[in-house]
């Protein structure tokens, strides 16, 4: 299994989207257009590489939609969330330095 931090920016991206709740690939790929500011877009086969990476590592969960068995839903787990939080705190910490450096 992976270390939980550090993360590499597209698995940060599904984290973050995916803790407004669980989604389905292309709403998630929205959310993270949207939580960028649609500053940075994620092409959506560089998402699902990710979401397999990450479902590997015990991160996310996946499973299939109610309403259509071939649409999957993906959710973070308890470690996603952890793994969230650790890299959150760094990257505040990270944000901090350099507000101090450029006094």
């Amino acid at each position: 299994m992976k270390t939980l931090a550090p993360l590499e920016s597209i698995r940060f991206c599904i984290l973050l989207a995916l803790a407004a709740g669980p989604t389905y690939g292309y709403a998630l790929q929205t959310r993270i257009d949207e939580d960028a500011d649609d500053r940075v877009h994620i092409d959506h086969s560089t998402i699902y590489k990710a979401l397999a990476r990450l479902e590997a590592d015990g991160d996310i969960k996946r499973s299939a939609s109610r309403s259509d068995s071939r649409q999957h839903i993906y959710g973070l787990t308890p470690r996603g969330r952890r793994t969230l939080k650790i890299e959150s705190d760094r990257l505040a910490r990270a944000v901090r330095l350099l507000e101090d450096r450029f006094k």
